[in-house]
């Protein structure tokens, strides 16, 4: 087998990997399966490696901004540093953590140089992460949300993970539905209005909203509204998104009078209900009523109040050093909260010129659809990194660099074409 079959083999189980890495914790599957896809990283690093060794073209992240390379700076050294003089809880989860966000940065690098590491182009990167995010959705219908609820209304209600129960989720739900929150923009804003393109569009939405995800619903409707009218004008094709958005209603009527006439959907529809109003009421009122969102703001505050020092506000407290007082609060369930405790103002402010950059970058290029696509993901990522510490969870770090280069190429290849064609 040559050289270039084993590394597509390998670029498809990471890809895998991003999407399904959701469940690990929530299901039988030993995580120590999950440490392959760290191996995989690192060998497409030293491929990178030798090829710059052998002085062949390895190429940078393009427009990436020099707040991604400050950011990457801030957290190696000062984790190591923190974990080198003892200033953090010395344990395996800390090295491991260290590695995700190395991870983070690497895989930008893989994906600007895919030609030189495997044989696969962009856009088959692309159609298999949506064709295996797709799956997930019946996955975890089929898998987790049918069964669990028959358990729970027809054999024994104590049955099941309490916590996401009802949910079509198998595993955290922000987490389990950000591939179909990427996959569903790049849909909406490249379909060229074949019926299979809709049919995916359709159960990807439909996948998010049962998700009952706060986070997930969220970031759908407020980018959709962001970029709905930029895609109808360089599309110039508006029928096609009315009839997506037209199937979408007519489900929806459907799954109304449904739920009115089965007792048992119902119940289900009426606790998820409840539960997504508590967590927007809590958003917009500051009233927090629901346990998860409690427990999110009390761990901040443990976080803050360790941070009682002048050096330590602008350093922080290393990684995971919030934990090293009388109360251990694990993770913080924010970026970034948990780039302010861990790297102080210089992390918080590096990470959040990180994302702006990038936003202002895709703002800029809104006459194009690269720009449109761009603006959504790194405002879907802006938007999970309130509920979730994004650059720690490979679903959501590793397909932010997978799209980004994505698109990049994309542009190249635009641009070749306009001046061959001015040649």
């Amino acid at each position: 087998m040559k050289i270039e079959k084993i590394n597509n083999i390998l670029m498809y189980i990471l890809i895998a990997f991003t999407i399904f890495m959701s469940a690990f914790n929530y299901t039988n599957i030993p995580s120590q399966i999950s440490y392959i896809k760290d191996i995989i990283i690192f060998y497409f690093t030293g491929i990178l490696i030798k090829n710059k060794i052998e002085k062949k073209q390895v190429n940078k992240p393009k427009d990436i901004g020099k707040s991604f390379y400050i950011l990457f700076i801030i957290i190696i050294l000062i984790s190591w540093l923190g974990f080198i003089y003892g200033n953090n809880n010395s344990s395996w989860a800390i090295i491991v953590r260290i590695f995700r966000y190395l991870e983070f940065f690497l895989l930008f690098f893989i994906f600007s140089n895919l030609n030189s590491i495997c044989t696969i182009e962009y856009k088959k990167i692309v159609q298999v992460y949506i064709t295996l995010s797709i799956i997930l959705v019946f996955v975890h219908l089929f898998g987790y949300f049918v069964p669990n609820n028959i358990i729970s209304i027809y054999i024994d209600n104590k049955i099941g993970n309490g916590f996401y129960r009802n949910r079509i989720s198998l595993g955290q739900p922000a987490i389990a539905v950000f591939p179909m929150i990427i996959s569903y923009f790049y849909l909406l804003i490249y379909n060229k209005g074949k019926k299979k393109e809709i049919v995916e569009i359709i159960v990807l939405l439909i996948g998010i909203i049962i998700s009952t995800s706060t986070t997930g619903i969220l970031s759908i409707i407020c980018v959709t509204m962001l970029t709905i009218i930029p895609v109808v004008i360089k599309k110039k094709n508006i029928k096609n998104i009315l009839i997506v958005f037209a199937i979408v209603i007519c489900l929806g009527i459907i799954g109304i009078i449904l739920i009115k006439n089965v007792p048992q959907l119902n119940s289900i529809c009426e606790k998820q209900i409840e539960l997504l109003n508590i967590k927007i009421k809590a958003i917009f009122t500051n009233r927090i009523t629901d346990l998860s969102m409690e427990v999110r703001k009390d761990k901040s505050e443990i976080a803050i109040s360790n941070m009682d020092n002048f050096i330590k506000r602008i350093f922080g407290l290393g990684m995971l050093g919030y934990n090293s007082g009388s109360v251990n609060v694990g993770s913080l369930e924010n970026m970034y909260m948990a780039m302010y405790a861990c790297y102080g103002v210089l992390g918080i402010i590096t990470f959040i010129l990180f994302i702006g950059n990038n936003i202002v970058t895709s703002l800029k290029k809104m006459k194009n659809l690269e720009g449109i696509f761009l603006l959504a993901i790194f405002v879907v990522f802006a938007m999970h990194a309130y509920t979730l510490e994004v650059l720690y969870l490979p679903t959501i770090s590793y397909t932010i660099p997978m799209f980004y280069c994505y698109i990049k190429n994309k542009e190249s290849e635009k641009e070749n074409k306009n001046e061959n064609i001015d040649n």
